[in-house]
């Protein structure tokens, strides 16, 4: 049963906040039928939500069911935690399971946060102005009183620079697609969007992980 009451622009993700790895986006990029259901819900979400209980009815069909359908950005995050549990050639039945059974769960090693909330196709620049400033010290603060292990930021380049002032770090390595810094025991990975086609390759997924776990 989800708390009432809450601030739609508080709310920090599904998942767990005392995880060990956090996936970043820069906005919710709701589907089809999901759209409209969303924000009326998320209004009243708590703090964290469990996505598997709470992300949308209509997605548990999709998403969550025996033999789920994979998601492009939520595979991609599938494997990397798989890779981070030692599994080095996770099969398809692996990442769905993961995806279904384990990623976002309340009670489990992910978070998965959004700068901005709202669904992208419902944002406007008064919006972002509005709101923005307020995400950035909420996530800052999320981010510096955690015990992340890993932060993966994920988005477009022109995100990047957004990402940089939550982080406060100045200065990046680079590797490959991505940048990465290590701060307070934490390394933080900036990497395109999860759902793009640079992750559409296990080759291009391992990648990923080469960059975000390193001991």
């Amino acid at each position: 049963m989800l708390d009432s009451g809450k601030s739609f622009e508080d709310f920090i993700g599904f998942g767990n906040e005392e995880g060990d790895v956090l996936f970043l986006g820069m906005e919710e990029g709701l589907l089809g039928t999901f759209t409209a259901a969303h924000p009326a819900a998320r209004s009243e979400f708590p703090r964290t939500a469990d996505l598997r209980a709470d992300y949308s009815p209509d997605a548990s069909r999709f998403y969550f069911w025996r033999l789920p359908k994979s998601q492009r950005t939520w595979r991609a995050m599938s494997h990397l935690m798989l890779r981070r549990q030692g599994i080095d050639d996770p099969t398809d039945d692996q990442l769905y399971r993961y995806q279904s059974e384990q990623l976002g769960r309340v009670d489990g090693e992910t978070l998965l946060s959004e700068l901005l909330p709202k669904a992208n196709r419902s944002m406007d620049e008064a919006y972002i102005r509005e709101v923005l400033p307020h995400r950035v010290r909420l996530l800052r603060d999320v981010i510096g009183n955690s015990g992340f292990e890993v932060v993966v930021a994920h988005g477009r380049d022109s995100d990047w620079s957004t990402y940089k002032d939550i982080f406060g770090i100045r200065h990046w390595r680079e590797q490959g697609d991505f940048a990465y810094a290590n701060v307070n025991g934490q390394r933080i990975v900036l990497a395109p969007h999860l759902g793009s086609a640079l992750f559409d390759t296990t080759a291009q997924l391992n990648r990923l992980s080469e960059v975000a776990l390193v001991d």
